[in-house]
């Protein structure tokens, strides 16, 4: 049974990811979206080092919003689970620009599907 609060949808954007651990590293790894949510995103990459339950900071495009000026956004959450293909990231907590953004990605990516 799936609990999402937010219903999922195909999005494929690149994100950069820098982990693992409290205060995440330098360390950038690059994956692909597979689908978005308001709650999180599962990140398609082989990258051994991105493991369940570990801290992360996503960065992404925003589409030049005013509230990020170098027009990425950026969100700490937690990856939640690992597969063959990936890892589930639950966002911890968002701003109002990444939300904003996540909506228009989601309205995007339900007319294409429409």
């Amino acid at each position: 049974m799936d609990r999402r609060w937010s219903e999922r949808r195909p999005v494929e954007m690149e994100v950069e990811v820098f982990c693992c651990g409290r205060e995440p590293s330098r360390r950038v790894l690059r994956a692909r979206t597979r689908d978005v949510s308001f709650g999180g995103m599962f990140l398609l990459t082989d990258e051994p080092e991105l493991p369940a339950y570990r801290e992360v900071l996503l960065r992404f495009p925003c589409k030049g919003r005013r509230g990020a000026p170098d027009g990425y956004c950026t969100v700490r959450g937690h990856a939640v689970y690992r597969t063959s293909e990936g890892v589930a990231v639950r966002f911890d907590r968002i701003d109002l620009e990444v939300v904003r953004t996540l909506r228009d990605l989601l309205r995007e990516a339900a007319r294409a599907s429409a």
